[in-house]
């Protein structure tokens, strides 16, 4: 079930992916470098769009990722959660057919403990990397039917199998997309440098990829990641 399911996933972007030009695949983000241009991302990416004012420029850029989303309704919105961010159907996606879904995605700058990370203190390219991830969610829920949305939702709370292949499948509809290096800056920050307690860390490993398991992503896609690079990175 787990090889079909890849398999489906692999079928269902392998367009989309194909269509990001390895030269626009970046390393690392600098926020400065893109100030300047938050009125062109919006123009191309901000419709249907709500997006917080001092957030704009790592969501636009993470949108820039995702042609496919670019009419699509997605509200970014802070929230107390128990995780730094996630994605959500709307209310009204139990009617609304698969194109008029609003979809929304929670960002928590709530954390004050070390039971979790503060979406504020996470380093700017590695903010990139974790909206990446939430809008391989809106890649996949577009493709299902609420039903399965819903079973999807109710297995991913009883089974802790379930819920950390599922997680893996969205995070490589991420790095196909190209924003893989983000999504290991963010693995590696949590890992390694976020000031969190050891029972969120264990947390982390039980539900989601390992650094290590992005570097594996990453010299599987050498049309996006040049292993040149990737060997430079990590060694050998």
């Amino acid at each position: 079930m787990r090889k079909l399911t890849i398999f489906i996933t692999i079928i269902l972007f392998s367009v989309s992916a194909a269509s990001v030009d390895a030269k626009q695949v970046s390393k690392y983000f600098k926020k400065a470098d893109y100030e300047n241009e938050v009125d062109s991302l919006r123009e191309k990416f901000g419709a249907n769009k709500l997006i917080p004012e001092q957030y704009e420029v790592e969501i636009l850029i993470a949108l820039s990722y995702f042609p496919e989303l670019k009419d699509v309704h997605i509200l970014f919105m802070p929230k107390k959660l128990k995780t730094t961010m996630a994605c959500r159907p709307g209310a009204d996606a139990i009617i609304a057919s698969k194109q008029n879904r609003i979809y929304r995605i929670f960002i928590n700058n709530h954390i004050k403990t070390k039971d979790g990370i503060n979406y504020d203190d996470v380093p700017f390219n590695a903010r990139i990397g974790l909206i990446g991830h939430e809008l391989g969610h809106v890649v996949d829920y577009m493709q299902k039917s609420m039903v399965r949305i819903i079973g999807n939702g109710i297995a991913y709370v009883l089974s802790d199998s379930y819920r950390k292949a599922f997680e893996a499948d969205v995070d490589q509809i991420a790095v196909e997309h190209g924003l893989g290096w983000q999504l290991y800056a963010f693995s590696h920050f949590v890992w390694n440098k976020a000031d969190v307690d050891e029972s969120y860390l264990e947390f982390k490993e039980d539900n989601y990829p390992s650094p290590n398991r992005f570097r594996t992503w990453l010299k599987e896609h050498p049309e996006l990641y040049p292993l040149k690079t990737i060997e430079k990175t990590f060694g050998g």
